[in-house]
């Protein structure tokens, strides 16, 4: 910890390089996920990368500790850069609340026809909580397709046409759904907790749900 505070004070990639390093010697994987995100957001280079995208993977955390949400951004964008393709990559991005990192990670998978497709779906849901004229529009250039990027795009697109849902109460959501609180959620979108509250209300008012979970299961439904 207290080397872990040292680099993020003075936010040199070497500080950091170190803190992985010895983080792995003693297996604190927290740590070293820490570490390696800043090496991904200040100097990306492959074989951290590797690392960062792998214990993301198997560990499933997205809210990184001393990780500001924006160096997360930063962070899943180096390993985009990098050419590094996964759900967990997708996921970081979407946490961070950069909504042009997003995007560009957003774009990066879904352009890539090498990459998996559970990361590319991942993505084009990704699309779904951006507002934006360029997300919209590129949703509306994959649900021209007959393939599973195609379905998913016109899923995306339709949730808000037949719920009257916004981008922003199916993003807060599909976090509740995933077992978020209003806190855990508030934080990830660096919104306030009566905000996080309020879209939850909306969204349960236009989906005729009791509760967040009801609401949670509509939401499924419609994504069937």
């Amino acid at each position: 910890m207290p080397l872990l505070l040292s680099a993020v004070a003075t936010q040199r990639p070497d500080d950091f390089d170190l803190v992985e390093t010895c983080a792995r010697r003693v297996g604190n994987v927290w740590a070293q996920v820490s570490a390696l995100a800043w090496i991904a957001a200040l100097n990306p280079n492959p074989r951290a990368a590797r690392w960062l995208a792998m214990l993301l993977e198997a560990t499933g955390w997205r809210r990184l500790v001393l990780v500001p949400p924006e160096v997360a951004a930063d962070a899943a964008l180096g390993l985009a850069s990098l050419g590094l393709r996964g759900q967990a990559i997708v996921e970081l991005a979407s946490t961070a609340g950069r909504p042009n990192v997003l995007l560009d990670v957003s774009l990066r998978h879904i352009d890539d026809t090498a990459a998996p497709l559970a990361s590319r779906l991942a993505a084009v849901e990704a699309l779904g909580t951006l507002g934006t004229t360029r997300a919209a529009d590129v949703l509306a250039r994959l649900g021209r397709r007959n393939d599973e990027l195609g379905r998913r795009a016109r899923i995306v697109s339709d949730r808000k046409r037949r719920t009257g849902l916004t981008e922003r109460e199916i993003e807060v959501l599909q976090l509740a759904r995933v077992g978020g609180t209003n806190r855990e959620i508030a934080e990830q979108l660096s919104l306030s907790q009566h905000t996080i509250a309020r879209h939850l209300a909306n969204a349960r008012a236009k989906l005729g749900a009791a509760n967040r979970t009801e609401a949670a299961m509509k939401l499924d439904e419609l994504e069937v």
